[in-house]
């Protein structure tokens, strides 16, 4: 491979090297999806060295209006790496190689490199998205064919049940997302490695992701088949149902290769071209260079100017009309979970008619992964008491709020009507309130901040409703101006809240 080549995409690699790094973190410490990560990047960089070749005989023409949207592409990276959304990010990295390739040698090289680079996108957590569509299909698959087998299952939620208490858990992992991902890298490879044209590119990824959704299947039907008939004893069920998986892929995946080999044409020769036939436009090469480098080293130069951010303080107000507080906060059974260090304040306010909300508020002096206001990892319900029944929109005092239903262990249900605050903005859409982190983190990263509020259905969820909505229409003046304004830098003397004590976490 030209040289040239090579040095444009260890520039890539080197220069978005937080994306680069938590890849490998996603190959390495999440086996169950991203395990086959590592195979996958050696095969990309081997179809790299065997596309040389056909990138010496290729005709150079450079496309300078590629750099626009690599600089559109750079800036999107950056922005979701500041913003913690490493999905996202990872997606960013095979366009960021590919037009930097186009901008500066053209359309020809660019393609011959497009699939051993967009390879790493068989790598990428975007296939986790499908883990729970998939784990529904198979878990309804199963409902329908296991009676055509001679096995009374009755499927609830992801639990396949079966007569004398014989259950399954049908997990994320048993869902086929990984067999899908790593059938249709196979049938990319192999249509790579044929050359292929685009209508069998696309005949053997269509075929591969039919027989790997099958595949999987078979597996569920028969460790729930041998399940029913041994009484859960056999070897494969209580031991060895992930290897039997693994085994039964592999060997369908070498009958696939098998069969699409003795279909496959005749692989042309690729004759390099002269050495002499190729000039490279210099100018052209140090703008994609340029353009592909100096977005995050100027991110880096603005984060180290702007500094540590100042302290903040979250002030809650003083009760307004009728309501009092902030008072102490006494229920125990509403504990959300977050994940890293952050601060977490509790509280409630009560009016003359009994009425109380309790407001709690979550935040984070700066963003990072596994640090961040939005992730996997985060329950606002939590993970105890509290169960999660249904979500929805709602309004008040002119805010649009999230608006939660959730019951306790004693069947009493209440509604938690939430927002977030991102440097002083408010937000109720939990994407949107992180992309406008990621921009404005470029400097001193703002004050992030989630502020929910609870009422008890009592006597019924439209009184809590009203009860809300009263609470936020009257303390609009006071608490939406101290949520949305009021983190700022904190006063001589200014007390951190009114009412408790922030717990550290």
């Amino acid at each position: 491979m030209d040289w040239r080549v090579a040095g444009l995409i260890a520039l890539a690699l080197i220069a978005y090297w937080p994306t680069c790094s938590a890849l490998w973190h996603y190959w390495t410490d999440d086996v169950s999806f991203g395990g086959h990560g590592l195979l996958i990047a050696a095969l990309a960089l081997w179809m790299l060295w065997r596309a040389r070749g056909r990138v010496a005989s290729a005709p150079l023409r450079a496309q300078p209006w590629a750099l626009l949207p690599l600089l559109a592409c750079s800036l999107a990276s950056l922005i979701f790496w500041k913003a913690s959304i490493e999905g996202l990010q990872f997606l960013m990295l095979p366009p960021l190689i590919l037009l930097a390739v186009l901008s500066a040698f053209g359309a020809a090289v660019a393609r011959n490199l497009a699939v051993p680079v967009g390879f790493l996108y068989f790598a990428m957590p975007v296939w986790n998205l499908l883990a729970a569509p998939l784990q529904s299909l198979t878990l309804w698959i199963v409902r329908l064919s296991a009676p055509l087998i001679g096995v009374p299952a009755t499927v609830s939620g992801s639990l396949i049940a079966l007569p004398d208490d014989m259950k399954f858990n049908v997990g994320l992992v048993c869902s086929g997302a990984g067999f899908l991902a790593q059938g249709l890298a196979v049938a990319a490879l192999l249509g790579e490695l044929e050359q292929a044209s685009l209508a069998r590119r696309l005949r053997l990824l269509g075929a591969m992701a039919v027989i790997a959704l099958l595949t999987n299947w078979l597996r569920v039907l028969t460790i729930v088949h041998v399940g029913y008939a041994t009484g859960m004893r056999h070897v494969l069920v209580t031991r060895h149902h992930l290897l039997f998986g693994y085994v039964l892929f592999v060997l369908v995946l070498v009958l696939f290769v098998w069969i699409a080999r003795q279909r496959s044409p005749d692989v042309p020769l690729v004759v390099a071209a002269a050495p002499g036939a190729r000039r490279q436009a210099r100018a052209a090469y140090l703008a994609a260079l340029v353009t592909l480098a100096a977005p995050p080293l100027l991110a880096v130069l603005l984060g180290l100017a702007a500094g540590a951010a100042p302290a903040r303080a979250l002030r809650l107000p003083a009760g307004r009309a009728a309501w009092n507080g902030p008072l102490a906060a006494v229920d125990e059974t509403w504990r959300p979970v977050f994940v890293g260090a952050h601060d977490e304040w509790r509280a409630a306010y009560r009016d003359p008619a009994g009425h109380a909300v309790e407001v709690i508020a979550i935040g984070y002096p700066a963003q990072a992964q596994d640090r961040e206001l939005v992730n996997e990892g985060n329950s606002l319900v939590g993970n105890g008491e509290l169960t999660l029944l249904g979500s929805a929109r709602a309004s008040g005092g002119g805010q649009p709020l999230r608006e939660d239903l959730v019951a306790d262990e004693r069947a009493g249900r209440s509604l938690i009507w939430s927002f977030y605050v991102i440097g002083g903005r408010p937000f109720v859409t939990p994407l949107w309130a992180q992309l406008w982190y990621g921009w404005h983190a470029f400097g001193a990263p703002p004050y992030s901040a989630l502020f929910a509020f609870r009422s008890a259905c009592a006597p019924s969820c439209a009184a809590a409703r009203a009860v809300l909505a009263d609470f936020t229409q009257v303390m609009r003046p006071g608490l939406f101006a101290a949520t949305t304004q009021g983190l700022s830098p904190q006063q001589d003397g200014a007390p951190a809240m009114l009412a408790a004590r922030p717990d550290k976490h």
